[in-house]
């Protein structure tokens, strides 16, 4: 194999793995905000209502996870759509571009990103409830 193949081989490896570390990451993120929010739901059925503090918190914590959501989305779309795929047209064998393809065809529309930033909303849309219920209370 010649110098310029093996480099390209070298930076392909390299990519795919920082792109599969970032989704690891991503996957850890996403733990930690669901922990974040299933504790702060916890303390609020603890508190049994009077604090408008909590549901203010968990909206905060969604949004920023959110946030966090689209911006693993964003790496990761330039990972592959502007490297990876870009280093593949090289190789006889596109792997990637090919699962890409596959996947386009034979898969629901709905991108697993989509549905993970879904969550947050929810969670966003919830404790808004939780809050405008709590401040009626507290004003009755």
């Amino acid at each position: 194999m010649d110098a310029k193949k093996q480099e390209l081989l070298e930076l392909y490896r390299i990519m795919v793995e920082s792109s599969a570390n970032n989704e690891n990451k991503r996957l850890k993120m996403n733990m930690l905000y669901t922990t974040l929010i299933v504790g702060i739901y916890a303390l609020m059925g603890l508190n049994e209502g009077g604090n408008i503090y909590l549901p203010l918190i968990a909206i905060a914590i969604a949004f920023i996870w959110g946030l966090t959501i689209n911006h693993y989305r964003l790496l990761a779309q330039a990972k592959y759509d502007a490297v990876i795929l870009e280093l593949e047209k090289a190789f006889e064998m596109p792997i990637f571009a090919k699962e890409w393809e596959y996947l386009k065809k034979h898969s629901p529309k709905l991108e697993l990103t989509k549905i993970e930033r879904l969550l947050p909303l929810i969670i966003i849309i919830l404790s808004t409830i939780i809050f405008m219920i709590e401040v009626i209370q507290i004003l009755l």
